[in-house]
């Protein structure tokens, strides 16, 4: 009885391998005409991924921190006369002017309208003869913005150029996605930016820690799709960022007053907040989804604007997500082109405005 007991699991667990054996050959067997199939499909995939850099049709990527140098204050600025390729969707070609500004067919000085903001005034994502400035020939648009900066990177822009606005128009690109919450932050990763504080119910620019040194902490990136969640839900955060922003234009019209320029103010919405898909998602990031209100930052940022006479326009009444890369945040060419139109306007505006202006000189008496 002994022996029978023992030798029958023994015995049933080498038939339990064996036919474990066999289902797995089996498997495999049956898996080879479909591997066979799908092998053309995944060398085009992993050729279409990569030959073009092994065989060097693609051009050599300038990397970001290649492309910039520090500034004292601002923290950063690409470099003057540079011309190669940048990474978004696909690489991109532009260059900089001496005074290292994207596009170097125009200067600062040459130009009638000049457009002040983060990565979505570079033009990240385009190369420069598909550049919103380059849309519209009979204006002489200048780009005057870098990846990475906030509100207050171009107010101090404005401030330090001075004399140079004089007679200009200024449209100011404030991206809805993270500009009002990196006003707040010291830092960009581990990199020293001038951010705006609080001090004795008083805003201020603070930027005694700007340096070429990085910050030594580990950091994650932060959460943006988190934060405009919170910022588009009426509270502490949302009325904090708004009024530092409200600081913030109201510096910067004084800036162009004092220069003589003319500054009209124009958000940019994150992509997900114009695509019907993607807008479930963003709202349910929400601490409070029932009160989460997608026009919160340009319905406070308009009434900032209106307050202080400034002229406003919201370019979510403008695009849509498909002039959005899929991958990469910024502008397609298609919403390049569509974003000259809207500077166009703006520049039209200023000039009719102007006409409208009666000349003292022809209506005073003898």
């Amino acid at each position: 009885m002994g022996s029978t007991s023992t030798a029958a699991p023994t015995g049933s667990r080498r038939t339990d391998r064996l036919r474990t054996s066999g289902r797995t050959l089996l498997t495999t067997l049956l898996s080879v005409p479909a591997a066979l199939v799908a092998a053309p499909f995944w060398l085009v995939a992993a050729a279409t991924r990569h030959l073009p850099r092994w065989l060097r049709l693609e051009p050599p990527l300038t990397p970001w921190t290649d492309a910039m140098q520090y500034v004292p204050v601002v923290g950063w600025r690409t470099r003057p006369d540079l011309s190669g390729f940048l990474e978004a969707d696909h690489p991109f070609s532009f260059t900089t002017d001496s005074e290292g500004w994207r596009d170097a067919s125009t200067g600062i000085d040459d130009a009638d309208l000049l457009v002040f903001g983060d990565s979505f005034a570079f033009g990240q994502g385009v190369d420069d003869e598909h550049l919103y400035s380059r849309q519209t020939p009979e204006i002489r648009t200048k780009a005057l913005g870098s990846n990475g900066y906030s509100m207050v990177h171009a107010v101090l822009w404005m401030e330090q150029l001075g004399e140079r606005l004089a007679g200009k128009q200024v449209a100011w690109l404030v991206y809805l996605g993270n500009d009002l919450y990196d006003n707040l932050r010291p830092n960009y990763g581990r990199y020293r930016v001038p951010f705006v504080a609080e001090r004795e119910q008083r805003w201020e620019i603070v930027t005694a820690h700007v340096s070429e040194q990085q910050w030594e902490f580990p950091e994650a990136p932060p959460g943006y799709q988190d934060e405009l969640a919170r910022l588009c839900t009426p509270g502490q955060e949302s009325d904090r960022a708004l009024s530092a922003a409200t600081y913030l234009l109201e510096r910067a019209q004084h800036a162009c007053r004092a220069a003589g320029a003319d500054l009209t103010v124009i958000t940019v919405p994150r992509r997900d907040q114009l695509d019907p898909r993607l807008l479930p998602e963003l709202r349910a990031r929400s601490p409070e989804p029932d009160r989460f209100n997608v026009d919160l930052l340009d319905e406070g940022v308009r009434e900032a604007c209106t307050t202080l006479d400034i002229p406003f326009v919201a370019l979510a009444q403008h695009l849509s997500h498909r002039d959005y890369f899929k991958v990469d945040i910024h502008w397609t060419r298609r919403g390049n082109a569509r974003v000259s139109r809207v500077l166009a306007d703006v520049y039209g505006q200023r000039l009719a405005a102007a006409d409208r202006v009666p000349d003292p000189e022809e209506h005073a008496g003898p």
